[in-house]
Protein backbone atom coordinates (compact mmCIF):
# COMPACT_ATOMS: atom_id res chain seq x y z
CA UNK A 1 0.00 0.00 0.00
CA UNK A 2 2.85 2.36 0.65
CA UNK A 3 4.69 1.78 -2.28
CA UNK A 4 1.31 2.46 -4.25
CA UNK A 5 0.69 5.54 -2.25
CA UNK A 6 4.20 7.15 -3.20
CA UNK A 7 3.97 6.16 -6.63
CA UNK A 8 0.46 7.59 -6.96
CA UNK A 9 2.09 11.14 -5.07
CA UNK A 10 5.15 11.22 -7.19
CA UNK A 11 3.44 10.89 -10.79
CA UNK A 12 0.87 13.44 -9.93
CA UNK A 13 3.64 15.76 -9.53
CA UNK A 14 5.73 15.11 -12.47
CA UNK A 15 2.49 14.62 -14.57
CA UNK A 16 1.39 17.88 -13.55
CA UNK A 17 4.79 19.91 -14.13
CA UNK A 18 5.00 17.67 -17.81
CA UNK A 19 2.18 19.36 -18.53
CA UNK A 20 4.15 22.91 -18.71
CA UNK A 21 5.27 24.15 -21.23
CA UNK A 22 9.03 26.18 -21.27
CA UNK A 23 7.56 29.13 -20.41
CA UNK A 24 5.94 28.18 -17.51
CA UNK A 25 8.48 26.65 -16.52
CA UNK A 26 10.49 29.68 -16.63
CA UNK A 27 7.62 31.41 -15.15
CA UNK A 28 7.43 29.05 -12.38
CA UNK A 29 11.32 28.92 -11.29
CA UNK A 30 11.66 32.53 -9.51
CA UNK A 31 8.08 31.58 -7.44
CA UNK A 32 9.95 28.70 -6.05
CA UNK A 33 12.77 30.54 -5.12
CA UNK A 34 11.08 33.70 -3.64
CA UNK A 35 10.84 33.27 -0.20
CA UNK A 36 7.37 34.58 0.12
CA UNK A 37 6.49 31.34 -0.87
CA UNK A 38 9.06 29.06 -0.43
CA UNK A 39 11.24 29.01 2.02
CA UNK A 40 12.27 25.19 2.28
CA UNK A 41 15.86 24.90 0.23
CA UNK A 42 14.81 21.42 0.02
CA UNK A 43 11.96 22.04 -2.15
CA UNK A 44 14.29 24.46 -4.53
CA UNK A 45 16.74 21.95 -5.41
CA UNK A 46 13.84 19.08 -5.80
CA UNK A 47 12.72 21.48 -8.39
CA UNK A 48 15.47 22.07 -10.06
CA UNK A 49 16.21 18.38 -10.53
CA UNK A 50 13.01 17.77 -11.87
CA UNK A 51 13.73 20.42 -13.93
CA UNK A 52 17.08 19.55 -15.53
CA UNK A 53 16.66 15.50 -15.23
CA UNK A 54 13.02 14.40 -15.12
CA UNK A 55 10.64 17.40 -16.98
CA UNK A 56 8.94 16.16 -20.52
CA UNK A 57 10.50 12.37 -19.64
CA UNK A 58 7.74 9.64 -19.01
CA UNK A 59 9.24 7.80 -16.19
CA UNK A 60 10.02 8.49 -12.49
CA UNK A 61 11.29 4.82 -11.14
CA UNK A 62 12.60 3.40 -7.87
CA UNK A 63 16.21 4.05 -9.53
CA UNK A 64 15.44 7.82 -9.92
CA UNK A 65 14.06 8.31 -7.55
CA UNK A 66 17.14 6.83 -5.27
CA UNK A 67 19.27 9.77 -7.16
CA UNK A 68 16.98 12.24 -6.87
CA UNK A 69 17.06 11.87 -3.01
CA UNK A 70 20.84 11.64 -3.20
CA UNK A 71 21.02 14.90 -4.69
CA UNK A 72 18.28 16.24 -3.14
CA UNK A 73 19.64 15.98 0.40
CA UNK A 74 23.41 15.42 -0.02
CA UNK A 75 23.65 11.54 0.74
CA UNK A 76 23.32 8.77 -0.25
CA UNK A 77 20.22 6.60 0.52
CA UNK A 78 21.30 4.03 3.62
CA UNK A 79 20.08 0.79 1.38
CA UNK A 80 21.76 0.39 -2.46
CA UNK A 81 19.28 2.00 -5.03
CA UNK A 82 16.39 1.56 -2.27
CA UNK A 83 14.76 3.85 -0.61
CA UNK A 84 14.04 3.10 3.37
CA UNK A 85 10.54 3.74 4.89
CA UNK A 86 11.89 6.78 6.52
CA UNK A 87 13.67 8.00 3.30
CA UNK A 88 10.49 7.77 1.28
CA UNK A 89 8.27 9.48 3.91
CA UNK A 90 11.04 12.48 3.49
CA UNK A 91 11.17 12.84 -0.26
CA UNK A 92 7.31 12.52 -0.39
CA UNK A 93 6.96 15.36 2.15
CA UNK A 94 9.00 17.88 -0.43
CA UNK A 95 7.53 16.68 -3.33
CA UNK A 96 3.99 17.60 -1.66
CA UNK A 97 5.67 20.98 -0.50
CA UNK A 98 6.38 21.63 -4.33
CA UNK A 99 2.96 19.93 -5.35
CA UNK A 100 1.33 22.60 -3.42
CA UNK A 101 3.81 25.38 -5.13
CA UNK A 102 2.91 24.17 -8.66
CA UNK A 103 -0.90 24.66 -7.54
CA UNK A 104 -0.25 27.72 -6.46
CA UNK A 105 1.27 28.99 -9.35
CA UNK A 106 -1.67 27.50 -11.44
CA UNK A 107 -4.38 29.36 -9.36
CA UNK A 108 -1.80 32.82 -9.78
CA UNK A 109 -2.29 32.07 -13.75
CA UNK A 110 -5.98 31.67 -14.02
CA UNK A 111 -6.67 34.82 -11.74
CA UNK A 112 -4.53 36.75 -14.75
CA UNK A 113 -7.29 35.16 -16.97
CA UNK A 114 -10.21 36.05 -14.85
CA UNK A 115 -10.77 39.61 -14.42
CA UNK A 116 -14.24 39.26 -12.21
CA UNK A 117 -12.11 37.03 -9.71
CA UNK A 118 -9.24 39.57 -9.58
CA UNK A 119 -11.72 42.70 -9.39
CA UNK A 120 -14.20 40.94 -6.12
CA UNK A 121 -11.20 40.04 -4.29
CA UNK A 122 -9.24 43.48 -5.05
CA UNK A 123 -12.81 45.22 -3.69
CA UNK A 124 -13.59 43.21 -0.71
CA UNK A 125 -9.95 44.07 0.53
CA UNK A 126 -9.94 48.02 -0.54
CA UNK A 127 -14.05 48.08 1.34
CA UNK A 128 -12.77 46.40 4.37
CA UNK A 129 -10.19 48.81 4.72
CA UNK A 130 -12.48 51.65 3.95
CA UNK A 131 -10.06 52.54 1.29
CA UNK A 132 -12.85 54.48 -0.81
CA UNK A 133 -10.50 56.34 -2.81
CA UNK A 134 -8.86 53.69 -3.92
CA UNK A 135 -11.33 51.40 -4.62
CA UNK A 136 -13.58 54.00 -7.14
CA UNK A 137 -9.76 54.77 -8.89
CA UNK A 138 -9.72 50.67 -10.03
CA UNK A 139 -13.33 50.66 -10.32
CA UNK A 140 -13.38 52.78 -13.08
CA UNK A 141 -9.74 51.01 -14.30
CA UNK A 142 -12.41 47.58 -14.42
CA UNK A 143 -14.98 49.09 -16.51
CA UNK A 144 -12.44 50.76 -18.69
CA UNK A 145 -10.71 47.78 -19.21
CA UNK A 146 -13.65 45.55 -19.59
CA UNK A 147 -15.51 47.96 -22.92
CA UNK A 148 -11.71 48.57 -24.35
CA UNK A 149 -12.16 44.44 -24.97
CA UNK A 150 -15.02 44.93 -27.37
CA UNK A 151 -16.76 41.43 -26.58
CA UNK A 152 -19.91 40.98 -24.61
CA UNK A 153 -19.44 37.29 -23.64
CA UNK A 154 -20.29 35.34 -20.38
CA UNK A 155 -17.57 36.71 -18.73
CA UNK A 156 -17.55 40.39 -19.98
CA UNK A 157 -21.16 40.64 -17.79
CA UNK A 158 -19.92 38.53 -14.85
CA UNK A 159 -16.97 41.12 -14.57
CA UNK A 160 -19.32 43.90 -14.80
CA UNK A 161 -21.91 42.36 -12.23
CA UNK A 162 -18.51 41.83 -9.91
CA UNK A 163 -18.36 45.62 -10.56
CA UNK A 164 -21.66 46.60 -9.73
CA UNK A 165 -21.86 44.23 -7.13
CA UNK A 166 -18.81 45.90 -5.79
CA UNK A 167 -19.88 49.24 -6.15
CA UNK A 168 -23.07 48.45 -4.30
CA UNK A 169 -21.51 47.54 -1.75
CA UNK A 170 -19.03 50.71 -1.44
CA UNK A 171 -22.70 53.18 -1.39
CA UNK A 172 -23.62 50.82 1.49
CA UNK A 173 -20.24 51.24 3.79
CA UNK A 174 -19.38 55.07 2.32
CA UNK A 175 -23.56 55.62 3.27
CA UNK A 176 -24.83 56.94 0.03
CA UNK A 177 -27.05 54.61 -0.32
CA UNK A 178 -30.00 56.72 0.53
CA UNK A 179 -29.14 59.14 -2.30
CA UNK A 180 -28.16 56.99 -5.32
CA UNK A 181 -27.72 53.27 -6.38
CA UNK A 182 -27.16 51.19 -8.81
CA UNK A 183 -29.41 48.49 -9.03
CA UNK A 184 -30.80 48.91 -12.23
CA UNK A 185 -27.16 48.08 -14.18
CA UNK A 186 -26.57 45.31 -11.41
CA UNK A 187 -29.93 43.83 -12.18
CA UNK A 188 -29.33 43.89 -16.01
CA UNK A 189 -26.10 41.92 -16.23
CA UNK A 190 -26.75 39.55 -13.58
CA UNK A 191 -30.27 39.28 -15.56
CA UNK A 192 -27.65 38.54 -19.10
CA UNK A 193 -25.43 36.62 -17.43
CA UNK A 194 -27.83 34.05 -16.29
CA UNK A 195 -29.27 33.89 -19.42
CA UNK A 196 -26.25 33.28 -21.02
CA UNK A 197 -25.44 30.46 -18.97
CA UNK A 198 -28.86 28.73 -19.07
CA UNK A 199 -28.78 29.00 -23.06
CA UNK A 200 -25.16 27.87 -22.93
CA UNK A 201 -26.35 24.60 -21.40
CA UNK A 202 -29.18 24.20 -23.10
CA UNK A 203 -27.57 24.47 -26.19
CA UNK A 204 -24.97 21.70 -24.35
CA UNK A 205 -28.14 19.29 -24.11
CA UNK A 206 -29.50 19.57 -27.37
CA UNK A 207 -25.96 19.18 -28.91
CA UNK A 208 -25.03 15.72 -26.51
CA UNK A 209 -28.94 14.51 -27.39
CA UNK A 210 -28.54 15.35 -30.99
CA UNK A 211 -26.21 12.77 -31.70
CA UNK A 212 -29.14 10.05 -31.17
CA UNK A 213 -31.84 12.25 -32.47
CA UNK A 214 -33.53 12.62 -28.90
CA UNK A 215 -34.90 16.00 -28.15
CA UNK A 216 -34.09 16.93 -24.43
CA UNK A 217 -37.22 17.75 -22.03
CA UNK A 218 -37.54 21.33 -22.46
CA UNK A 219 -39.07 21.42 -18.43
CA UNK A 220 -41.00 24.46 -16.81
CA UNK A 221 -37.99 26.17 -16.07
CA UNK A 222 -36.18 26.60 -19.42
CA UNK A 223 -39.05 27.51 -21.04
CA UNK A 224 -39.37 30.16 -19.04
CA UNK A 225 -35.67 30.93 -19.88
CA UNK A 226 -36.54 31.16 -23.22
CA UNK A 227 -39.52 33.71 -23.10
CA UNK A 228 -37.63 35.52 -21.13
CA UNK A 229 -35.02 35.98 -23.46
CA UNK A 230 -37.01 37.17 -25.90
CA UNK A 231 -37.95 40.23 -23.83
CA UNK A 232 -37.36 43.31 -25.61
CA UNK A 233 -34.28 43.93 -22.74
CA UNK A 234 -32.56 41.50 -23.71
CA UNK A 235 -33.65 39.98 -27.32
CA UNK A 236 -31.24 42.58 -28.96
CA UNK A 237 -28.28 41.43 -27.19
CA UNK A 238 -25.62 39.56 -30.29
CA UNK A 239 -24.94 36.41 -27.79
CA UNK A 240 -28.56 35.99 -26.81
CA UNK A 241 -29.79 35.95 -30.59
CA UNK A 242 -27.15 33.36 -32.08
CA UNK A 243 -27.49 31.30 -29.10
CA UNK A 244 -31.47 31.54 -29.82
CA UNK A 245 -30.75 31.09 -33.27
CA UNK A 246 -28.24 27.81 -32.85
CA UNK A 247 -31.17 26.31 -30.78
CA UNK A 248 -33.58 26.83 -33.37
CA UNK A 249 -31.74 25.44 -35.80
CA UNK A 250 -30.80 22.41 -33.60
CA UNK A 251 -34.76 21.67 -33.31
CA UNK A 252 -35.95 22.17 -36.37
CA UNK A 253 -33.10 21.35 -38.36
CA UNK A 254 -34.05 23.94 -41.10
CA UNK A 255 -31.35 25.53 -43.64
CA UNK A 256 -33.42 28.59 -42.88
CA UNK A 257 -32.78 28.55 -39.42
CA UNK A 258 -28.78 27.62 -40.38
CA UNK A 259 -28.77 30.33 -42.96
CA UNK A 260 -29.80 32.55 -40.00
CA UNK A 261 -27.29 31.50 -37.26
CA UNK A 262 -24.52 32.15 -40.04
CA UNK A 263 -25.97 35.76 -41.11
CA UNK A 264 -25.75 36.44 -37.36
CA UNK A 265 -22.44 35.07 -36.54
CA UNK A 266 -21.13 36.92 -39.84
CA UNK A 267 -22.65 39.98 -38.57
CA UNK A 268 -21.23 40.36 -34.82
CA UNK A 269 -17.87 38.86 -35.54
CA UNK A 270 -16.63 41.91 -33.79
CA UNK A 271 -18.25 41.80 -31.12
CA UNK A 272 -18.64 37.87 -29.88
CA UNK A 273 -15.03 36.89 -28.25
CA UNK A 274 -12.94 34.11 -30.80
CA UNK A 275 -13.79 31.23 -27.91
CA UNK A 276 -17.26 31.50 -28.26
CA UNK A 277 -17.25 32.23 -32.33
CA UNK A 278 -15.01 28.93 -32.30
CA UNK A 279 -17.63 27.00 -30.36
CA UNK A 280 -20.77 28.18 -32.60
CA UNK A 281 -18.72 27.16 -35.97
CA UNK A 282 -17.97 24.01 -34.67
CA UNK A 283 -21.45 23.40 -33.68
CA UNK A 284 -22.22 24.84 -37.18
CA UNK A 285 -19.78 22.16 -38.61
CA UNK A 286 -21.23 19.00 -36.44
CA UNK A 287 -24.63 20.05 -37.62
CA UNK A 288 -23.82 20.02 -41.35
CA UNK A 289 -21.91 16.85 -41.24
CA UNK A 290 -25.21 15.25 -39.55
CA UNK A 291 -27.14 16.28 -42.37
CA UNK A 292 -24.59 14.94 -45.06
CA UNK A 293 -24.83 11.42 -42.93
CA UNK A 294 -28.50 11.40 -43.66
CA UNK A 295 -28.02 12.22 -47.10
CA UNK A 296 -28.47 15.82 -47.54
CA UNK A 297 -25.49 16.42 -49.74
CA UNK A 298 -25.95 20.03 -50.43
CA UNK A 299 -24.01 20.32 -46.70
CA UNK A 300 -20.74 19.10 -48.49
CA UNK A 301 -20.43 23.08 -49.63
CA UNK A 302 -21.83 24.77 -46.81
CA UNK A 303 -19.42 22.70 -44.90
CA UNK A 304 -16.63 23.25 -46.76
CA UNK A 305 -17.12 27.21 -46.83
CA UNK A 306 -17.45 26.93 -43.40
CA UNK A 307 -14.13 25.35 -43.03
CA UNK A 308 -12.70 27.98 -45.22
CA UNK A 309 -13.67 30.75 -42.88
CA UNK A 310 -12.45 28.71 -39.94
CA UNK A 311 -8.93 28.83 -41.33
CA UNK A 312 -9.08 32.24 -42.11
CA UNK A 313 -10.37 33.29 -38.42
CA UNK A 314 -7.35 30.95 -37.45
CA UNK A 315 -9.75 28.72 -35.59
CA UNK A 316 -7.81 25.47 -36.93
CA UNK A 317 -4.68 26.66 -35.60
CA UNK A 318 -4.98 27.11 -32.29
CA UNK A 319 -7.10 24.15 -31.39
CA UNK A 320 -4.13 21.83 -30.05
CA UNK A 321 -4.77 18.34 -30.48
CA UNK A 322 -8.34 19.08 -32.24
CA UNK A 323 -5.97 19.61 -35.31
CA UNK A 324 -5.94 16.41 -36.49
CA UNK A 325 -9.55 15.89 -36.63
CA UNK A 326 -10.32 19.20 -37.82
CA UNK A 327 -7.45 18.58 -40.89
CA UNK A 328 -9.07 15.32 -41.70
CA UNK A 329 -12.81 16.85 -41.99
CA UNK A 330 -11.77 19.87 -43.91
CA UNK A 331 -9.75 17.49 -46.34
CA UNK A 332 -12.77 14.71 -46.83
CA UNK A 333 -14.99 17.68 -47.30
CA UNK A 334 -12.67 19.45 -49.96
CA UNK A 335 -12.17 16.27 -51.88
CA UNK A 336 -15.97 15.75 -52.24
CA UNK A 337 -16.62 19.14 -53.26
CA UNK A 338 -13.49 18.84 -55.58
CA UNK A 339 -11.46 21.12 -54.09
CA UNK A 340 -8.08 19.16 -54.41
CA UNK A 341 -5.28 22.09 -54.45
CA UNK A 342 -7.10 23.68 -51.48
CA UNK A 343 -6.79 20.43 -49.81
CA UNK A 344 -3.06 19.50 -50.75
CA UNK A 345 -2.56 23.35 -49.30
CA UNK A 346 -4.12 22.41 -45.80
CA UNK A 347 -1.89 19.60 -45.32
CA UNK A 348 1.41 21.46 -45.90
CA UNK A 349 -0.15 24.24 -43.80
CA UNK A 350 -0.78 22.40 -40.65
CA UNK A 351 1.52 19.75 -41.39
CA UNK A 352 4.16 21.22 -38.43
CA UNK A 353 1.59 21.70 -35.89
CA UNK A 354 0.87 17.62 -35.60
CA UNK A 355 2.25 16.47 -33.07
CA UNK A 356 5.28 14.21 -33.93
CA UNK A 357 4.25 10.88 -33.34
CA UNK A 358 1.41 10.64 -35.14
CA UNK A 359 2.62 13.26 -37.83
CA UNK A 360 3.17 10.73 -40.33
CA UNK A 361 0.31 8.74 -40.26
CA UNK A 362 -2.11 11.76 -40.21
CA UNK A 363 -0.55 13.21 -43.34
CA UNK A 364 -0.31 9.67 -45.13
CA UNK A 365 -4.01 9.00 -44.36
CA UNK A 366 -4.85 12.90 -45.97
CA UNK A 367 -2.86 12.11 -49.24
CA UNK A 368 -4.88 9.09 -49.56
CA UNK A 369 -8.35 10.78 -49.11
CA UNK A 370 -7.10 12.87 -51.69
CA UNK A 371 -5.88 9.94 -53.81
CA UNK A 372 -9.06 8.39 -53.45
CA UNK A 373 -11.33 11.39 -54.39
CA UNK A 374 -9.25 11.78 -57.42
CA UNK A 375 -10.05 8.39 -58.45
CA UNK A 376 -6.19 7.01 -58.04
CA UNK A 377 -7.30 4.12 -55.59
CA UNK A 378 -3.62 2.06 -55.63
CA UNK A 379 -1.66 5.23 -54.45
CA UNK A 380 -4.87 5.85 -52.18
CA UNK A 381 -4.42 1.99 -50.87
CA UNK A 382 -0.42 2.65 -50.54
CA UNK A 383 -1.14 5.87 -48.42
CA UNK A 384 -3.77 4.51 -45.93
CA UNK A 385 -1.42 1.16 -45.46
CA UNK A 386 1.13 3.34 -44.28
CA UNK A 387 -1.44 4.49 -41.44
CA UNK A 388 -0.73 3.75 -37.95
CA UNK A 389 -2.54 3.94 -34.64
CA UNK A 390 -3.71 7.80 -34.76
CA UNK A 391 -7.32 8.11 -32.69
CA UNK A 392 -10.82 6.25 -33.26
CA UNK A 393 -11.86 8.67 -35.75
CA UNK A 394 -9.13 7.92 -38.38
CA UNK A 395 -9.14 4.59 -37.59
CA UNK A 396 -12.84 4.11 -38.52
CA UNK A 397 -12.25 6.14 -41.52
CA UNK A 398 -9.19 5.11 -42.84
CA UNK A 399 -10.47 1.13 -42.33
CA UNK A 400 -13.74 2.56 -44.67
CA UNK A 401 -11.90 4.13 -47.56
CA UNK A 402 -9.18 0.88 -47.86
CA UNK A 403 -12.78 -0.79 -48.11
CA UNK A 404 -14.06 1.42 -50.85
CA UNK A 405 -10.47 1.44 -52.53
CA UNK A 406 -10.11 -2.22 -52.55
CA UNK A 407 -14.00 -2.53 -54.13
CA UNK A 408 -13.04 0.04 -56.66
CA UNK A 409 -9.70 -1.94 -57.83
CA UNK A 410 -10.61 -5.90 -57.58
CA UNK A 411 -10.98 -6.84 -61.29
CA UNK A 412 -12.61 -10.23 -59.57
CA UNK A 413 -13.62 -11.48 -56.88
CA UNK A 414 -11.40 -12.26 -53.93
CA UNK A 415 -11.94 -13.63 -50.87
CA UNK A 416 -9.16 -11.75 -49.61
CA UNK A 417 -11.14 -8.59 -50.03
CA UNK A 418 -14.21 -10.49 -48.31
CA UNK A 419 -11.99 -11.05 -45.09
CA UNK A 420 -10.89 -7.02 -44.99
CA UNK A 421 -15.11 -5.98 -45.21
CA UNK A 422 -15.97 -8.88 -42.25
CA UNK A 423 -13.10 -7.68 -40.17
CA UNK A 424 -14.15 -3.88 -40.55
CA UNK A 425 -17.76 -5.03 -40.06
CA UNK A 426 -16.76 -6.91 -36.68
CA UNK A 427 -14.40 -4.04 -35.73
CA UNK A 428 -17.60 -1.61 -35.94
CA UNK A 429 -20.10 -4.04 -34.00
CA UNK A 430 -17.15 -4.82 -30.84
CA UNK A 431 -16.14 -1.17 -30.76
CA UNK A 432 -18.13 0.25 -27.38
CA UNK A 433 -16.49 3.87 -27.79
CA UNK A 434 -18.98 4.20 -31.26
CA UNK A 435 -21.63 6.00 -30.70
CA UNK A 436 -25.01 3.71 -31.54
CA UNK A 437 -25.83 6.26 -34.38
CA UNK A 438 -22.82 6.49 -36.26
CA UNK A 439 -22.24 2.53 -35.33
CA UNK A 440 -25.79 1.70 -37.14
CA UNK A 441 -24.30 3.94 -39.96
CA UNK A 442 -21.32 2.34 -40.65
CA UNK A 443 -22.39 -1.20 -39.66
CA UNK A 444 -25.00 -0.50 -42.55
CA UNK A 445 -22.88 0.75 -44.86
CA UNK A 446 -20.48 -1.68 -44.44
CA UNK A 447 -23.16 -4.73 -45.21
CA UNK A 448 -24.64 -3.11 -48.28
CA UNK A 449 -20.86 -2.52 -49.38
CA UNK A 450 -20.62 -6.36 -48.85
CA UNK A 451 -23.75 -7.16 -50.99
CA UNK A 452 -23.15 -4.76 -53.62
CA UNK A 453 -19.42 -6.55 -54.04
CA UNK A 454 -21.11 -10.19 -54.36
CA UNK A 455 -23.53 -8.32 -57.10
CA UNK A 456 -20.82 -6.74 -58.82
CA UNK A 457 -19.04 -9.94 -59.27
CA UNK A 458 -21.81 -12.36 -59.61
CA UNK A 459 -21.28 -14.13 -56.39
CA UNK A 460 -24.79 -13.62 -55.20
CA UNK A 461 -28.48 -14.30 -56.02
CA UNK A 462 -29.83 -11.12 -54.74
CA UNK A 463 -30.87 -8.61 -57.73
CA UNK A 464 -29.21 -5.27 -57.68
CA UNK A 465 -33.03 -3.91 -57.93
CA UNK A 466 -33.33 -5.61 -54.49
CA UNK A 467 -30.43 -3.73 -52.88
CA UNK A 468 -31.39 -0.55 -54.40
CA UNK A 469 -34.88 -1.51 -51.47
CA UNK A 470 -32.62 -2.19 -49.22
CA UNK A 471 -30.64 0.61 -49.19
CA UNK A 472 -33.85 2.89 -49.30
CA UNK A 473 -34.74 1.22 -46.49
CA UNK A 474 -31.94 2.16 -43.99
CA UNK A 475 -32.76 4.86 -42.19
CA UNK A 476 -28.73 6.02 -41.11
CA UNK A 477 -25.68 4.87 -43.32
CA UNK A 478 -22.69 6.70 -43.27
CA UNK A 479 -22.33 7.26 -46.59
CA UNK A 480 -25.56 6.63 -49.21
CA UNK A 481 -24.27 8.88 -52.13
CA UNK A 482 -21.55 6.78 -52.63
CA UNK A 483 -23.17 3.38 -52.47
CA UNK A 484 -25.75 5.48 -54.86
CA UNK A 485 -23.24 6.20 -57.43
CA UNK A 486 -21.62 2.56 -57.57
CA UNK A 487 -25.09 1.06 -57.77
CA UNK A 488 -25.83 3.28 -60.83
CA UNK A 489 -22.53 2.07 -62.32
CA UNK A 490 -23.56 -1.62 -61.71
CA UNK A 491 -26.89 -0.90 -64.03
Amino acid sequence: MEKQKTKKRVSLLIELLNSFTEKEIEKFAPLVSCTYFNTDQYVSRLFGIIKEKIWRRKTYDAAMQYEVYAQVFGKRPASAHVLSKEEKTLLNAKTSLLTRLVETFLRLEALEKKPSCKTALLQDELLDRKQFLLFNRNTKKDKKQADKQGVQDIDYHNHYYKIEEGFLNYLYESGQMTTTNNLAELNYHLDIHYLLNKLNFYLTKISIRGASEQQPNQGISMMAILELAKLPAYAEHPLIQIYLAIIQMMKDRGQESYEKTLNLLKRYRAIISKKDRTDFYNIATVFCTREIVKGNLIYNRKLFELYQVMHEQGFQRESGLNDISNLKNLVTVSCRVGEFDWAKEMIENYRTSIEQPVRSSVCHFNLGAIAFYQNDYKAAISHFIRVDKVNLTYDINCRIMLLKSHYETDIEYDERTMQIFRSAEKFMHDNKSLHATYKKGYKNFIRLLINLYRVRHRATKISLDRLREKLEQVEFISDKHWLVEKMKELG
